[in-house]
């Protein structure tokens, strides 16, 4: 019985290795951000992380940056992106030269004060909403803006 085990563990251990992909191919990338939302005019670094099949980091082959709208973000080739000059959402794509496998990241590019989410408290007067984007402001202000409750009108 013993050995029955053993030469089955060995055959699924020979078959998963011999499976057509090497243990450091890619088959997946990850993009991920600081934050998806940024001020007109202002930037957001990306950052894509590739996995082997095992789902170990590897590192990853050239890969190639694309904004769907660059009225409202433009990316360079290091994933740097520049939001605007127009606000409103914009998808980013990037993709692994040869394999092409890839992965889309949604940013934001925001207008001033605009604020980053909200939803409504049922039987609440007012939504809860924050933090507002603000280009430069002190601290209290920053405090203040990410807790107050603008009203409904």
């Amino acid at each position: 019985m013993r050995l029955l085990r053993w030469c089955c563990w060995c055959l699924v251990t020979i078959g998963a290795c011999l499976d057509g992909t090497s243990a450091r191919t890619v088959v997946r990338v990850h993009i991920s951000a600081p934050d998806t939302a940024a001020l007109v005019g202002r930037s957001i670094t990306l950052a894509v992380t590739a996995y082997d099949r095992v789902g170990d980091v590897v590192p990853a082959s050239k890969v190639t940056w694309q904004s769907l709208d660059t009225a409202r973000a433009r990316v360079d080739s290091t994933g740097r992106v520049i939001v605007g000059p127009s606000p409103g959402d914009v998808l980013v794509v990037v993709a692994t030269e040869g394999s092409g496998l890839g992965d889309t990241i949604s940013l934001h590019a925001a207008e001033e004060g605009e604020l980053k989410w909200t939803f409504a408290v049922v039987g609440a007067m007012n939504n809860l909403a924050g933090p507002a984007l603000v280009a430069s402001c002190s601290g209290e202000f920053s405090r203040w803006a990410a807790l107050r409750e603008p009203a409904r009108i």
